[in-house]
């Protein structure tokens, strides 16, 4: 989460995963350029109302990938930095399950 989420990035660019799953990873902007080097499967979660990730590098985020196929990348409106764990004031319970059902149909479908 956060910045796991930056670490599976800078992980699928060297190869040492076979697929990578980032939760709200954190300041991607300083290395998308990384994104030409993945080619595993990734999946992106974020929160729409997320002030430390702003919408703008979601964006930058889905252009460095447009051209991958096996990338998925979720905005979700009602959600916050956080929204996963249970233990914040952000936790959104309905958002959580979702990413979650998301995140293991991934990995099913990827491993």
């Amino acid at each position: 989460y956060c910045m796991g989420g930056q670490l599976v990035y800078r992980l699928a660019a060297t190869g040492a995963i076979d697929a990578g799953i980032s939760y709200y990873g954190a300041r991607l902007l300083d290395i998308l350029d990384l994104a030409k080097n993945i080619s595993v499967p990734m999946l992106f979660h974020y929160g729409a109302l997320d002030q430390g990730i702003q919408l703008a590098e979601v964006a930058a985020v889905r252009t460095a990938f447009a051209s991958h196929k096996n990338v998925a990348i979720h905005l979700y409106e009602n959600a916050d930095h956080g929204f996963n764990c249970d233990q914040r004031g952000s936790y959104n319970a309905d958002v959580a399950k979702t990413a979650r059902e998301r995140s293991l149909q991934f990995l099913r479908d990827s491993l």
